[in-house]
């Protein structure tokens, strides 16, 4: 909590967002993740990432922040890890148009590339679509999603009860309840990718 505190003292336009989500430390997630309530967190992750570059962790916070605002812990697609990596993507070619946040130059130049092989894909549904139908194209959004590595999405995984209104309303469990839901997909595109 101390180095979330540290973060937004420098970071002002963190404050509000951040301090609106209730910290909870959580070893059983890789990273940092949220419902629309909590912001959990690995506590060593947290602090290696503080020392060793917080830009990144900086990068991360928002990031978890604005898969928040677009409600995309709630939604369920047929696919949920191509949906997953759709949903980070779509985060980093915003961060990439604004400059939000640090993207190094090799990631920046892959969606540049990506940006012009599919110039209409632009919402995360339309990625979603895309990634859903065009291996091609999952395989080179899951390449920069995994170098950028800034949340972990296993809170979206927990049993929710109820409708999409009460899991924004903070209805999911801790996150590490269910599974890793790696699906054969993800983990042959994966295997292409290394």
């Amino acid at each position: 909590n101390v180095v979330l505190r540290d973060i937004v003292s420098e970071n002002s336009f963190l404050q509000r967002p951040v301090f609106a989500l209730r910290h909870k430390p959580a070893a059983e997630t890789n990273s940092i993740c949220a419902d629309y309530t909590k912001l959990y967190y690995n506590p060593k992750w947290v602090i290696k990432r503080y020392s060793e570059n917080r830009p990144s962790l900086i990068a991360s916070i928002l990031h978890v922040i604005i898969h928040c605002l677009y409600l995309h812990p709630s939604m369920k697609m047929d696919d949920q890890e191509v949906f997953d990596t759709a949903a980070d993507f779509s985060i980093l070619m915003m961060a990439y148009e604004s400059a939000i946040f640090g993207i190094t130059s090799r990631v920046y130049d892959m969606i540049s590339s990506f940006r012009k092989r599919y110039p209409e894909s632009t919402t995360t549904t339309d990625l979603y679509q895309l990634a859903a139908d065009d291996p091609t194209a999952f395989s080179k959004m899951f390449s920069v999603v995994e170098k950028m590595k800034l949340d972990d999405h296993s809170l979206w995984y927990t049993k929710k009860t109820g409708s999409s209104e009460q899991a924004r309303q903070g209805a999911g469990q801790y996150p590490g309840d269910s599974g890793d839901r790696k699906s054969t997909r993800l983990n042959s595109s994966h295997r292409c990718i290394s």
